[in-house]
């Protein structure tokens, strides 16, 4: 009887001794998804901002074509203006004069 009963103590023991030894390797399992699903969050995130970067660069140069060109197209009109008001200037100044002294210009 007192062999039994050792027997059943021992398995009992074997039993614990197995129910933790799962439950550590259940816990480590965790651990290392946890762990993982964070690297790969990480992984994804720096690859996310690693298009945004591509991304507002493309953009930024794109942009600072087209501020360029519209520069570029302002700075020809006002040219264009100032060489007309250089042409014409005279002449109008020389109309508002006779007008202003009454003398009739052709």
């Amino acid at each position: 009887m007192e062999n039994i009963v050792t027997k059943i103590v021992e398995i009992d023991n074997e039993a614990d001794k197995r129910l933790t030894e799962a439950e550590e390797a259940g816990r480590k399992r965790v651990e290392d998804s946890e762990k993982e699903a964070l690297e790969l969050k990480e992984n994804l995130m720096a690859r996310a901002e690693s298009r945004m970067d591509k991304v507002r660069s493309f953009y930024r140069g794109e942009t600072e074509t087209d501020v360029n060109r519209i520069n570029d197209e302002c700075s020809q009109k006002l040219k264009q203006l100032d060489e007309a008001f250089e042409n014409s200037h005279s002449v109008i100044e020389e109309k508002i004069f006779h007008a202003i002294v009454g003398e009739n210009v052709g």
